[in-house]
């Protein structure tokens, strides 16, 4: 008797899985700070460079990002920006790292800066509500974000 085992890949789950690994090692803030866990909550998913709400019209061929417009979101990523808990930086290189451990057999992840454009007016609105109404601020902060890039690995 043969047995035949199907491992099903859904990209889906694997967008989950990141963006919880990303809160999940997201620093918060502290009692002082008036934008307590925005960082946290503000890891975007995207799908061919258009943000998206999950990656449920994902299909082979196309690439998943996910990046994070806070402008201080560089800073954590590189330790310039000092939390009080240890551990705190390079959240996006950790959670590559996760990432490759769990679904690197089927995907290829890599971690990298990329800038942030919004592709939609919904997505837009949300940032300026998240960020202010400085323009300039803005612009400035989403030159290079820290980013990982999805895509599927297919066997030879």
């Amino acid at each position: 008797m043969v047995t035949v085992s199907y491992w099903f890949f859904s990209m889906r789950a694997l967008a989950e899985f990141a963006l919880q690994t990303l809160r999940d090692l997201s620093p918060v803030g502290s009692g002082d700070d008036p934008h307590i866990g925005l960082y946290r909550a503000s890891h975007l998913l995207f799908l061919n460079g258009q943000v998206v709400e999950d990656a449920s019209a994902w299909k082979p061929g196309d690439q998943l990002g996910i990046s994070n417009p806070v402008p201080y979101a560089r800073l954590i990523e590189v330790g310039i920006l000092r939390m009080r808990v240890s551990g705190t930086d390079r959240v996006y290189q950790q959670a590559e790292t996760i990432i490759r451990s769990r679904y690197g057999n089927v995907i290829d992840v890599k971690f990298t800066y990329m800038p942030v454009r919004f592709t939609s007016a919904s997505a837009a609105t949300t940032f300026r509500r998240i960020e202010g109404k400085d323009a300039d601020t803005r612009a400035s902060s989403l030159k290079e974000q820290p980013a990982l890039l999805i895509t599927q690995r297919f066997a030879a």
